[in-house]
């Protein structure tokens, strides 16, 4: 046989045997089992079972790579190895990200060897680099993809395909829009209060009526109050508007309490059925003082702790007071008794609102 005849037989050998291409894509593995350490099986127990449920059967990824995972402080280290020895490791923060991540590593381009490339996850900052071929490993040894670094110049390989299993990430229109954190309530309260203060004690009856917009209240207080003197000397009582203003502190679930504290100005008039009898003596020629009514200035404020505060009825208790405004000076000899100068009282009610 001459020269040029067995030049001829060799390539005539060549063209009918498969291209290494041919051999990587003919190639057909079973999915390793995923080397998981013990803290991943003991945290995440069917994690390994459903990364080699992702993979198997499937012909855009390369099923002959070894994957281990193991619990790094940075989150879960994902190792991949393949069987021409190279290597990539991807860390990511949540176990959802762990199959599209892997998956991602190991797809192959059209009818080549896994390329290893970096996976975008929201557990890790995308790789940087541009894709680009993976330099060959000469024999007998390895080499390693390192991610998230410039890897040298070589020719392009072709993108891979999509996978049925990535994960894309919503665009923030498609996000439900949160709860409103500041919504506008209505509410109405009705209480009733001991209170005692300045030698007097007695009792109250009021109503609220007020709103709240992100925690911020408003409303108006009507009262009316019966006082008593502990001496036995004539009582009173008033009616009383007030103005209030105050904030509303509530605690996270699962928690039902809430704080109000409020304040404002108010004007006291006497009340109905508070006349005494007042006499001068026969013959001093005085006239009996005149009555003085009001209105008085006085400031009001309370503390109120409300339970069930995400219902529409709240009870709630605490304590609540009032006191003049400015000089406040004591009835004169013989007239009628002015309201207290200030009081003090424990208050337990119940509101029905929004909740």
């Amino acid at each position: 046989m001459t020269a040029k005849q067995k030049m001829a037989l060799v390539f005539a050998t060549a063209s009918v045997l498969p291209t290494p291409a041919a051999l990587a894509a003919a190639r057909v593995c079973s999915p390793e089992p995923v080397d998981a350490d013990a803290a991943i099986r003991s945290r995440w127990p069917d994690l390994a079972a459903a990364i080699g449920a992702a993979i198997d059967g499937r012909d855009d990824v390369d099923t002959c790579a070894r994957v281990a995972l193991r619990l790094d402080p940075s989150g879960i280290l994902l190792r991949v190895n393949l069987l021409d020895g190279r290597s990539a490791a991807r860390a990511v923060s949540r176990q959802e990200d762990v199959v599209p991540t892997l998956v991602a590593l190991l797809m192959l381009p059209e009818g080549g060897a896994a390329v290893l490339a970096p996976a975008l996850s929201s557990g890790a900052a995308p790789a940087t680099a541009t894709p680009a071929a993976v330099p060959p490993v000469p024999r007998g040894g390895s080499a390693t993809v390192t991610l998230g670094a410039t890897p040298p110049a070589g020719p392009a390989v072709a993108r891979p395909r999509p996978s049925a299993t990535t994960v894309a990430e919503p665009s923030a229109s498609s996000l439900p829009s949160p709860p409103d954190s500041d919504p506008f309530r209505l509410e109405v309260s009705l209480a009733t209060a001991g209170r005692v203060g300045d030698g007097y004690r007695g009792i109250s009856l009021g109503a609220l009526t007020a709103f709240e917009v992100g925690g911020w209240l408003g409303g108006l207080q009507a009262a009316a109050a019966r006082y008593d003197r502990a001496d036995e000397s004539p009582g009173t009582s008033s009616l009383l508007l007030a103005v209030l203003g105050g904030r509303r502190f509530r605690f996270k679930a699962p928690s039902t309490v809430s704080i109000d504290l409020t304040a404002g100005p108010a004007l006291a008039v006497r009340g109905f059925g508070s006349r005494t009898a007042v006499r001068a003596p026969a013959g001093s020629g005085e006239a009996p003082p005149a009555p003085d009514d009001g209105p008085w200035a006085r400031l009001v404020a309370g503390a109120h702790v409300s339970f069930r505060a995400r219902s529409v009825v709240r009870p709630f208790a605490g304590i609540d007071g009032e006191a003049a405004l400015g000089t406040w000076a004591a009835a004169p000899v013989g007239a009628e008794p002015r309201l207290p100068a200030w009081t003090l009282g424990l208050v337990v009610g119940a509101t029905v609102g929004t909740p």
